[in-house]
């Protein structure tokens, strides 16, 4: 039987789930004042009492400025760099795409995953000072680089710090290029770096965990004084409701490939999410191909969402283990309705309507859960909360 620790496993998942499709660009502080005119001049590292120069350097002493830090990271180091080698979602190697009305905003695809590799390069510091008067320069912990060491490439040089907060993971990226004279690598753009590396968490994060904070720093190359900063804490809040328990839970979902109990949570997971977006692709087919008045567009298609939905978790979770029905229904109607939103381009939803949709989410993981045995009491009580919940969150739509 599923216990409680996997149905929060399994809320969160899906509310992130959901919330990853509600933000679409960085939220922009006030520019403080203008800090003192020397290159000694600090900022804050997030809301901690650790201060750093917002500079690297090629030893250790401001005498030797090289390029500005343009990313701030939160969370636990090791994360970090996973995620930033990973890529999130994918890094983009497609051309932009500028439009007329904003020319100066090029919007990217996510077509190509480009993923970040080990680098060498020459060391550079950091300086930050946990308490006023107790500073320290610390190199970088790693580097990393995606394109071709000899044409064009993208570099980063990255410095972990610790605060009595939590940890940082400074970066410093920029676009670059070999020069066959020099013999060495010019920096063409920070800017460009810090960009594909900012849409990337955009795409892939909770909403307000990319931010952009003004560091005045914009007199290197053609850096523009706003740094990103960007608060990784969801996937660590994830893994610790239960971890011993989200392992077992992964280990039971995945044991084996394409077995007969792999091809029911598949169809649990698909089901769902089949009705969610067929009724969408089938109104808008109908609206363009025939002159239909949309009144009665809708009184065809809503029944099939209201009902189709759970009957389809029903129908495919009747053979299934009620721990399996629960969360791959829960995640099939989840993923349904993000592809929905995407399929039409949507990016921002307010917080009441992500939540409806994670409840709806639950209810049909309810639902497939205690298709399984309708006999068992247990699992009958689990269908019928399923169902009232669904039923309830649809009525409630109307009112909110």
């Amino acid at each position: 039987m599923w216990t409680r620790n996997r149905v929060l496993v399994l809320v969160f998942a899906v509310a992130i789930l959901l919330l990853g499709t509600t933000f679409v660009s960085p939220s922009v502080q006030t520019p403080p004042d203008d800090p003192e005119d020397d290159d000694a001049a600090l900022v804050e590292l997030g809301n901690t009492e650790t201060d750093v120069w917002p500079y690297v350097s090629s030893r250790e002493a401001f005498r030797g400025r090289a390029s500005a830090l343009n990313l701030l990271v939160r969370g636990n180091p090791e994360q970090v760099k996973a995620r930033l080698q990973a890529g999130g979602d994918g890094w983009n190697e497609t051309e932009p795409v500028f439009t007329e009305e904003a020319d100066e905003n090029p919007q990217f695809g996510n077509d190509v995953r480009i993923v970040w590799a080990d680098a060498a390069g020459a060391k550079r510091y950091v300086y930050s000072e946990h308490e006023e008067g107790q500073g320290e320069w610390t190199p970088q912990s790693y580097q990393l680089h995606r394109g071709d060491y000899f044409g064009g490439q993208s570099h980063m040089r990255a410095y972990e710090i610790e605060t009595e907060s939590g940890n940082w993971t400074a970066v410093q990226a920029h676009a670059e290029h070999f020069d066959w004279f020099t013999l060495t690598h010019t920096v063409d753009s920070l800017e460009e770096a810090r960009t594909d590396i900012e849409r990337d968490f955009i795409d892939s994060t909770s909403p307000g965990d990319v931010q952009r904070v003004y560091h005045d720093n914009g007199d290197t190359h053609d850096h523009d004084g706003w740094t990103t900063v960007v608060y990784l804490l969801a996937l660590p809040l994830l893994g610790s409701v239960s971890l011993g328990s989200a392992r077992t839970t992964a280990r039971s979902i995945f044991d084996g490939v394409w077995t007969y109990r792999t091809r029911l949570r598949v169809a649990v997971f698909v089901g769902p999410a089949a009705v969610v977006l067929g009724v969408r692709l089938a109104g808008i087919a109908i609206e363009n191909a025939m002159a239909v008045d949309p009144n009665t567009i809708v009184a065809t298609l809503y029944p099939v969402l209201v009902f189709g939905t759970p009957a389809a978790a029903y129908v495919a979770g009747r053979n299934l283990d009620p721990v399996d029905g629960f969360i791959f229904g829960t995640l099939g109607f989840g993923t349904g309705v993000v592809l929905d939103y995407g399929l039409i381009g949507v990016r921002v939803l307010p917080i009441e309507l992500v939540l409806h949709r994670v409840g709806l989410a639950v209810g049909i993981g309810l639902v497939a859960a205690g298709a399984s045995a309708f006999h068992d009491f247990e699992l009958r009580r689990s269908l019928v909360a399923g169902g009232l919940l669904w039923y309830g969150l649809v009525v409630a739509a109307h009112y909110v």
